[in-house]
């Protein structure tokens, strides 16, 4: 009689790569809009950041209309780790996962590109495209694993 040797009561917790990756590029992508997204070239003390605010009242503040789809992108894919994470499984999570990837990279891009007059990038910028292409990357994994 063939027996199986009892296992050892060591901890191991397997890290799905989707969920994780995910979670690090949302995480990352809505703290960097506490950062500075852009200084002023002509007053480089004077900054703006990810929400729009100046620190400095004499600096005209800008809304950069595209930053709304960081934040959308990283909405909905804490959504769609939600989902993941419950064993949820529907055509309808994989659309919307496309639809969360495509905002979180065309949000990167844009918010690289659409840079105001009289400002610079300033490193928050820049946190926060690669923690949204990040959650673009995490999401379109976690789209594999949604049907």
């Amino acid at each position: 009689m063939i027996v199986n040797p009892a296992h050892g009561s060591s901890l191991s917790t397997a890290f799905r790569v989707d969920v994780v990756v995910a979670l690090v590029g949302a995480v990352t992508a809505a703290g960097a809009h506490l950062l500075p997204w852009y200084a002023s070239a002509i007053r480089p003390a004077s900054t703006v950041d990810g929400f729009g605010r100046a620190s400095d009242p004499g600096v005209m503040q800008h809304a950069n209309h595209l930053q709304w789809m960081i934040g959308v992108g990283v909405v909905g894919a804490l959504i769609l780790l939600v989902v993941r994470v419950c064993g949820g499984s529907d055509d309808a999570w994989r659309h919307a996962a496309t639809v969360v990837a495509a905002l979180s990279g065309v949000g990167a891009l844009f918010a690289v590109l659409a840079v105001p007059d009289d400002m610079v990038r300033a490193d928050g910028l820049w946190i926060a495209a690669t923690g949204a292409a990040v959650t673009a990357v995490g999401t379109l994994l976690l789209r594999r694993n949604l049907a």
